[in-house]
């Protein structure tokens, strides 16, 4: 392995890992950690679970089927013709035939590509063109039908879908899974099977995962069998250190895009590491019913996107406003003793006696009750949101991590909660921070390089093979406990030469008016800062846009004020005065708090609407798309400057 390199652009590459002389954690292929794990569970353990409703019976596959499902699709691929390193595209919701798809893939020796469900048909057609996807499985007939719309300009092969929930007329190059799965009878593909299966390399590319795209076009980062192994074993065995995870006995919640680098490895991989149940929620999951199955499954493992988060505790907030005024007393009072008593750890009988009256029914109503661990990731969490869980005796455990660190590459470990920092980096690893703030890291969590993308690649790591993050951090030289301060492209530089971090603006923005959604600072070759601001208003689960409703949070913010105001327009349009001036003030109180004059705000707009990942201004992670929102609103910006 010694005259291999430690990153490359080629898909058939193999590479050097990135290990530490005292890394005890043995380098095998995904299937050998599926037969480990299988070998030390009891023969009826449950590995996977699924309603066919919200509120429907639960459904399970053993360890065992799941082991037996997975070859029967491996070798129904193999029928097809799948070559090794081949590509395999899946675009569906979160549910066992995304779990056998993927690990099919990889049974057979060729290379796994999650494609956000969300992604326009253009979108679709450069996903599979750029990780040259010759199968792709899809879930439903409204995502065949935009596949379809690109398919002729890809080298896709065979389609498969699914579920026929709209009885299509299927084309030529379209098989239905049941169909599909029959394929897998033939005589010769058992040995062929075995014969990938054992001619796995754990130092080769066996899933891609597309980089989130804000600051451009996403690109295919790929990941080795060790890359997600490796991440799995150290995320399970330094939270277990505190948590006491038992093999075997754990359950968690699948919703999250498993096109993303965090679920796959905490949904996929480090279930079959840690013998785990995973139960499948709804697709409506993050239209509403995820909190039922919240409740139902009681989970030990839950992982969230900020923006889960935040529509609890704006859940939380809507129920406490309906209550009486006592209880809305007791409340409050609650969330003072439980923020006090993590701030100082006094009042210990206060705080006792609020965890038997109200903290520990709220955690219960939330299904929160058996959860040994709850973490963030994919975004920065607003302070607000982190503190309102706090004083409710909920710690939500910051990871940091990307596509490229094969997810986490710090977490915050059990025990050694705080609300400011991202935990710290996974014994193993190295992390450094460079004379631009960037963070850099290296360990067997780094990825292979970007597919076919050269100087990408290259451009991505530094003459002593660390990976160059794009994020801004600061280390504690003591804890090394990682803050993350901001993205470098999140700088800007104004005409007059000024370096703004406009994360920090933004952030004090969203806590100055709560009634605001999202702060976009803009000012880059400009002569002064300006900000497009959106309003918090409630999503039509149907459309998944912005309606003209505003929250009930923003609601209440605003009968504090004075105005009987409820809809985003009024605000719009200047009809509600009130609020106007309110937002003026707070954008006054955040210059108050800018380093200097170049990093005050001059102007300020208004959208009609807020960001949506339907109009394309949010990742499918609800992270900002800068560049595609300054391109879309370009002319409300440079009105800005024309005043």
């Amino acid at each position: 392995m010694s005259n291999l390199k430690y990153f490359t652009s080629n898909l058939s590459d193999e590479v050097k890992l990135r290990d530490d002389d005292n890394d005890t954690v043995q380098s095998i292929t995904i299937p050998q950690l599926l037969d480990e794990t299988i070998e030390r569970l009891d023969k009826g353990k449950t590995a996977l679970m699924c309603q066919d409703d919200i509120g429907e019976p639960w459904n399970s596959m053993s360890f065992k089927d799941y082991k037996k499902n997975i070859h029967i699709v491996a070798k129904s691929l193999l029928s097809l013709d799948v070559k090794e390193m081949d590509s395999v595209g899946i675009i569906g919701f979160n549910d066992v035939y995304w779990h056998l798809s993927y690990l099919a893939a990889i049974h057979c020796g060729a290379v796994s590509v999650g494609i956000y469900t969300t992604n326009s048909p253009s979108a679709i057609k450069y996903c599979l063109n750029i990780a040259d996807c010759k199968v792709i499985i899809v879930e439903t007939c409204h995502l065949l039908e935009n596949v379809r719309k690109i398919v002729h300009e890809t080298n896709i092969i065979r389609i498969i879908l699914i579920n026929n929930d709209s009885n299509l007329t299927l084309n030529e190059n379209e098989i239905l899974w049941k169909d599909f799965i029959l394929y897998a009878q033939k005589n010769d593909l058992q040995e062929l099977l075995e014969k990938r299966i054992n001619s796995l390399k754990f130092n080769k590319c066996c899933s891609i995962v597309f980089t989130s795209g804000t600051t451009g076009f996403p690109k295919a980062a790929m990941l080795t069998h060790d890359n997600l192994i490796w991440t799995s074993k150290k995320f399970s065995s330094e939270v277990t250190g505190k948590s006491r995870f038992i093999f075997g006995k754990e359950k968690l919640i699948s919703y999250l895009p498993l096109s993303h680098i965090a679920p796959q490895l905490l949904d996929i991989v480090a279930p079959i590491l840690l013998g785990s149940t995973v139960y499948f929620a709804q697709p409506s999951a993050l239209k509403g019913t995820l909190s039922q199955t919240l409740r139902e499954v009681t989970p030990t493992i839950f992982l969230g996107v900020p923006r889960v988060f935040e529509k609890i505790e704006e859940k939380i907030i809507e129920q406490t406003i309906q209550k009486s005024e006592n209880m809305k007393k007791i409340f409050k009072w609650t969330q003072k003793v439980g923020l006090n008593h993590y701030k100082s750890n006094k009042n210990y009988f206060k705080y006792k006696l609020s965890k038997k009256l109200i903290l520990n029914k709220i955690r219960k109503a939330l299904g929160f009750q058996n959860c040994k661990y709850i973490i963030y990731g994919a975004a920065p969490i607003k302070d607000r949101t982190l503190n309102f869980f706090v004083s409710l005796n909920i710690y939500i455990n910051g990871i940091y991590g990307m596509s490229e660190t094969c997810g986490p590459q710090t977490i915050m470990v059990p025990g050694e909660f705080d609300n400011y920092s991202v935990g710290r980096a996974y014994h193993g690893t190295r992390t450094r921070i460079n004379e631009n703030q960037e963070i850099e890291v290296y360990g067997r969590n780094i990825f292979m390089g970007y597919k076919d993308n050269h100087q990408e690649t290259i451009d991505a790591f530094t003459n002593d093979f660390y990976l160059k993050t794009g994020d801004q951090g600061a280390m504690d030289s003591k804890t090394k406990k990682i803050c993350i301060i901001g993205r470098l492209k999140e700088i800007l530089i104004t005409s007059g030469g000024e370096n703004i971090a406009v994360k920090y603006i933004e952030n004090t923005l969203l806590k100055e008016l709560p009634i605001l959604s999202n702060a976009v600072v803009v000012g880059d070759d400009k002569k002064y800062l300006t900000v497009i601001l959106t309003l918090k208003t409630i999503t039509d689960m149907v459309t998944m846009l912005p309606t003209d409703d505003l929250t009930i949070e923003a609601v209440e913010w605003l009968k504090k004020l004075g105005s009987k105001n409820t809809k985003s327009s009024a605000i719009y349009e200047g009809t509600d005065t009130i609020t106007i001036k309110a937002i003026e003030a707070g954008i006054q109180r955040t210059n108050e708090q800018s380093i200097n004059r170049p990093s005050k705000i001059q102007r300020w707009t208004l959208l009609k609407n807020d960001f949506s990942i339907k109009n394309d201004e949010l990742t499918p992670t609800m992270k900002l798309k800068r560049n595609v929102i300054l391109k879309k609103y370009n002319h409300i910006v440079e009105a800005l400057y024309q005043m």
